[in-house]
């Protein structure tokens, strides 16, 4: 799995699966794996345009200031239908 990247929230994202970041990074792409406080486990980015990103689960609460990482999603040891 590569190692990713990462960005810092801009405004706390209560209950809903858009995030704002603090700057643009052009490293985040459709379908990586994000983690970070307060996103919730499997979450994949499903889309991003500029600083607004649109998440693949409503989250509960991602605070403002938050790292959050995105990372290549790793099939190893997962039942994957082709």
């Amino acid at each position: 799995m590569e190692k990713g990247t990462s960005a810092e929230v801009a405004t706390t994202a209560d209950g809903t699966s858009t995030v704002t970041l603090a700057a643009a990074n052009s490293l985040i792409e459709k379908g990586q794996l994000v983690s970070g406080p307060g996103v919730l486990d499997e979450t994949v980015v499903k889309s991003i345009n500029g600083t607004t990103l649109t998440l693949s689960k409503e989250q509960p609460r991602v605070p403002a200031g938050a790292k959050i990482v995105f990372t290549n999603p790793s099939f190893v040891n997962r039942e994957v239908f082709v």
